[in-house]
This record gives C-alpha cells, sequence and structure tokens, in this order.
C-alpha cells in the first residue's frame, strides 16, 4: 500500500501514518553544445542526470520533513563552445541527503546529429518512475547540440531539461 507521491522543491511533511519513505531522485540533464559554425558538424549533446534512490524506515506518529532541492539544467552552449553541466537534485531527511548527480554538458562535434541517451526508469516501492513524470516530458535528459553551419553560421546547444524528486510514503 502506498501513500501520496510528490514532486519537489521545498519542503513536505511526512503524514504521521508513515512508515516507510520511498524516495528517488534524477538530476538535471547537461546542456548541448553549439554548433559548428566552419566545418557543419553538430554539437555533442548534454548527458542525463543520474538516479539515485533511498527508503528510510521510521516510526508513525513521528514529526518529519523531507527537504527537497532542485539544481538548475545545464546551459546550452553557445556557437562552438561546450554546454554546461546540469545541476544536482536532492533530498534531505534527519540530516541524511540523497543526491541524482547531474549530467556534464556536451564536449565536441559530431557529423551527424547524436541522440540523447535516457536517463532511464527507476523502481522504488514497487512503483516505476521515468522521465515522464507529471506530464513534464523527458526530465532528466541532456540538452540537444547545435546544429553546425558554414562561414561562421551555427546554432548554439539546447540546455539540459529539469531533475525530479519523487517520494511515496507507505504505511507499512
Amino acid at each position: 500500500a502506498t501513500g501520496p507521491e510528490g514532486e519537489g522543491p521545498g519542503t513536505t511533511i511526512v503524514p504521521w501514518w508513515t512508515r516507510t519513505i520511498h524516495v528517488a531522485v534524477l538530476g538535471c540533464g547537461g546542456g548541448g553544445h553549439g554548433g559548428d559554425g566552419a566545418a557543419s558538424r553538430w554539437g555533442h549533446p548534454g548527458q542525463p542526470g543520474q538516479w539515485a534512490t533511498h527508503t528510510w524506515t521510521r516510526n508513525p506518529a513521528e514529526g518529519d520533513v523531507l527537504s527537497i532541492a532542485i539544481g538548475a539544467p545545464g546551459a546550452g552552449g553557445a556557437k562552438e563552445k561546450p554546454g554546461g553541466a546540469g545541476g544536482a537534485c536532492s533530498v534531505t531527511y534527519r540530516g541524511q541527503t540523497i543526491t541524482g548527480a547531474g549530467g556534464s554538458g556536451g564536449q565536441n562535434y559530431s557529423v551527424n546529429e547524436t541522440s540523447r541517451t535516457s536517463p532511464g526508469t527507476v523502481t522504488i516501492g514497487g512503483s516505476i518512475f521515468g522521465t515522464n513524470y507529471s506530464g513534464a516530458p523527458e526530465r532528466g535528459y541532456g540538452g540537444r547540440g547545435g546544429k553546425g553551419g558554414a562561414f561562421g553560421n551555427a546554432n548554439p546547444g539546447q540546455p539540459g531539461n529539469h531533475g525530479i524528486v519523487v517520494w511515496i510514503f507507505d504505511p507499512e
């Protein structure tokens, strides 16, 4: 049996009836590298954020709070510049912090557009969470690389996507 699920940032009060707290944390994606304006090469995409999970057990009726922090997605690189690193996302409970690392920014070029890598899914408390949680698509994905061009013209890389913190309050 599970209780409500939620997502951050901020704080949330753990309901009095909760015995088990399941959390999953996904860091923000890195930004894509800007395109090459001389050789028409695509910038590499940013790397996805990483998942981290944890389960805490507590005695019901203990007053507690989850503190949630959501980092910033990695900035897309300007033309011919690398993308920025994605920020970490974390949840803290009773002084213990669980952190999902952000993805690194895109580095370098390729002749064709390189597909972005999915952060994948994670299972906590019997529920599977992925990158399309709560109607927001592609959580934790890195940004696309910029399209290359010629004569100094090229597109910037795209920013990475936001990470997420999800939790399940379980009475058992």
